[in-house]
């Protein structure tokens, strides 16, 4: 047997009142904490690719230097120590110039 009263009319609209408020709060917690775990997901991608990116870099200046590298070996060969600075070729590896830009470079060689 329950010694509690019956809830009265004012009473059980205080407590609806309450139980509403309660629910608002709780969808309005769960709506920012889902926004945040998406924030999170995508800093979480946006590292993951910017990761990427960094290792790709890293990767062409390694090549980079060792093309560098390489013509510094072939110029030190010739004798000359450096390409001529005007020589707008220099840094275009052979086997990407035309017929026209290789008899340039020909020419400019001897």
């Amino acid at each position: 047997a329950s010694l509690e009263a019956p809830l009265t009319v004012a009473a059980f609209e205080q407590k609806l009142g309450e139980l509403r408020q309660d629910h608002q709060l709780t969808a309005h917690l769960m709506k920012e904490f889902n926004m945040r775990a998406a924030a999170l997901k995508q800093a979480g991608n946006d590292i993951v690719e910017l990761k990427k990116q960094i290792s790709l870099l890293k990767s062409e200046r390694d090549s980079l230097k060792e093309q560098l590298r390489e013509e510094e070996e072939i110029w030190a060969d010739t004798g000359s120590g450096r390409p001529p600075e005007g020589d707008p070729l220099q840094h275009i590896p052979l086997d990407h110039l035309t017929n026209a830009e290789l008899a340039i470079k020909l020419k400019t060689t001897l």
